[in-house]
């Protein structure tokens, strides 16, 4: 679509669009009419299945809508993916996306020093050339805390380039739960969790 400048792509699938959560993990799911590119972008990130998330951003740099529509009901319109001409979205269903197979891998300074830009900066060049995937991260003053994909050879490499200056464990495989927009409820029944984050209208939940 990108390369033939298309006016519009239309990717058929066997739901009715996307979806506000997993129709195999809930029964009570809500079809969204539209989402932004950064909207649809992030739900594939943090686990939502209908779209791979490299697909989002060639259609996004032409500005080209993507449709998405079930080929067991063709008539039906499906979700619309394009650019928020209105500089809002629609208040959107809470969504709940689930993400498998999620590790937290700990970090802290053997010579017990802060956690300042430099640490962090080194740890984050050996983030990008062992080829992790980072979905959440955690610091306090002397501890780095990674929420990464389960790559047991990309967590190995990172680990052995860092560990003369760090120590570092790693957890059992996790899930992570992102919903949004979330509510005080859905904050409060994830007390207890292993890793709990707030970024905007976003609560990432890890157990």
């Amino acid at each position: 679509a990108n390369c033939l400048d298309a006016e519009k792509l239309i990717v058929w699938k066997d739901v009715a669009g996307v979806l506000n959560a997993d129709p195999r993990r809930n029964s009570n799911t809500t079809k969204l009419n539209f989402l932004s590119y950064e909207e649809a972008i992030e739900m594939t990130f943090y686990g939502a299945t209908v779209l791979h998330p490299k697909t989002i951003k060639p259609l996004f740099l032409k500005k080209i809508p993507l449709q998405v529509r079930c080929f067991l009901d063709p008539g039906a319109e499906g979700t619309i993916i394009r650019e928020n001409e209105m500089g809002h979205s629609p208040a959107l269903a809470k969504c709940t996306i689930v993400k498998e197979n999620q590790v937290l891998v700990h970090i802290h300074p053997r010579n017990f020093s802060f956690m300042e830009v430099d640490l962090v900066s080194k740890i984050f060049q050996a983030v990008g050339r062992a080829g992790l995937q980072v979905n959440l991260v955690q610091t306090t003053a002397v501890s780095l805390v990674l929420c990464v994909n389960l790559h047991t050879e990309a967590i190995e490499k990172f680990s052995a380039s860092l560990m003369d200056e760090f120590n570092l464990s790693q957890s059992e495989p996790k899930v992570l739960t992102t919903v949004f927009p979330f509510t005080f409820d859905d904050f409060q029944s994830a007390k207890g969790a292993e890793l709990v984050q707030v970024v905007g209208e976003k609560l990432f939940v890890l157990g």
